[in-house]
């Protein structure tokens, strides 16, 4: 793996995006914890075509974009939990919850973290959310 930065992620293409995950290895969950800041760097559904993408790639790279990033917590080495930062005024709030565990990407099959988003304090668009985590570079 070489190195990388959010920047040079951001410049990939969603298919460039899928082979740097798929050349990615499952990370420690123990690793994750702590308050990392996050950036969007791709979008499916109706929001993943153009001019939807564009707009929202630029506006998450703003300081108006409300969400600050994922805050992870380990429960044990192959459990964890955490929550969304979202900025809304002055205020930064732990939202939409999530666990942490590793099992198989529904992408490849091979290992990473899933955050699970089906939790019952989330909104039923919350609780659809899949996301997946891999160490794309030291």
């Amino acid at each position: 793996m070489s190195t990388l930065t959010l920047d040079d992620l951001y410049r990939l293409n969603a298919i460039e995006l899928i082979e740097v995950y798929r050349n990615g290895k499952v990370g420690s969950i123990e690793a994750l914890t702590g308050k990392p800041v996050g950036r969007m760097l791709a979008i499916r559904g109706i929001l993943g075509h153009r001019p939807f993408s564009k707009v929202l790639q630029r506006l998450s790279r703003s300081s108006v974009f409300p969400w600050r990033g994922k805050t992870f917590r380990s429960v044990d080495v192959d459990h964890g939990n955490g929550g969304n930062r979202v900025k809304i005024l002055a205020w930064t709030h732990e939202m939409f919850r999530f666990e942490t565990s590793v099992q198989d990407s529904a992408l490849d099959g091979k290992p990473c973290i899933v955050l699970d988003y089906d939790q019952p304090e989330n909104p039923g668009f919350i609780c659809a959310i899949h996301d997946e985590l891999r160490e794309v570079c030291p």
